[in-house]
């Protein structure tokens, strides 16, 4: 657990550095859902593309914090969890990691990642 946590860590801060600063970046598109009983009601949604040419929709909620993602027709609720930078959501075999308008998205345990950007 430990080095998989290292791992990720290292993973994350080589993704970071290679990631163009935000500075001065336009704030992301965002959409709010009206509320119409979905999982998505009622929470903040972006929609980021992944280096792997995905889309993913991302809708955060405050109470319980948590997001919403789908992506090819799947939908998947995560926790937030613990981050020493940035924001993560994990269920331990998929984890959505962001700051500023960068996300790590790992499925599978972290056996397959991929950098994502919110959509312009």
């Amino acid at each position: 657990m430990t080095a998989r946590l290292g791992m990720i860590a290292g993973s994350l801060a080589i993704v970071m550095a290679s990631l163009p600063a935000c500075g001065g970046a336009p704030a992301p598109t965002k959409t709010t859902d009206g509320g119409d009983g979905s999982e998505t009601a009622g929470g903040d949604t972006f929609t980021y593309t992944c280096l792997d040419n995905s889309q993913l929709t991302v809708t955060f909620h405050k109470d319980p914090s948590r997001l919403v993602l789908e992506s090819a027709g799947r939908q998947t609720v995560l926790p937030q969890t613990i981050s020493g930078s940035g924001a993560r959501y994990s269920d331990e075999q998929t984890t959505f990691w962001i700051k500023g308008r960068d996300a790590l998205y790992e499925t599978q345990g972290g056996a397959v990642a991929t950098n994502c950007s919110v959509a312009e």
